[in-house]
């Protein structure tokens, strides 16, 4: 009967033994588990950083371009308009003036 008893006394402090392994193992997976997050948060992290990093370099050399245009145009409507002789101004200023007097 004493064997018995020291069977199961055995028996229990295996058991214990492979319960306390089990939970080494659990608590250094969970550590493993946090790295792996913590280092694809990272990556995520740095890729976003990146790619708006990206979008703001592409969005300011789309500025100038079109800020270049619409320069380009403005200054080619102020050329038009400095092209115009005064006769032909001062014909326009006339007729908007006749206008007003006949109504």
């Amino acid at each position: 009967m004493s064997s018995l008893v020291q069977n199961i006394l055995a028996l229990e402090q295996e058991a214990s033994a492979v319960v306390a392994r089990a939970h080494e193992q659990a608590t250094h997976l969970a550590k493993e588990a946090d790295e792996t997050i913590r280092s694809q948060r990272s990556a995520q992290l740095q890729e976003s950083e990146k790619r708006v990093e990206e979008y703001r370099k592409s969005a300011a050399e789309r500025f100038e371009i079109d800020k270049s245009e619409a320069e380009a145009s403005h200054k080619a409507a102020l050329a038009a308009i400095d092209q115009i002789p005064a006769a032909r101004i001062q014909q326009q200023v006339d007729r908007i003036v006749n206008a007003f007097k006949g109504m």
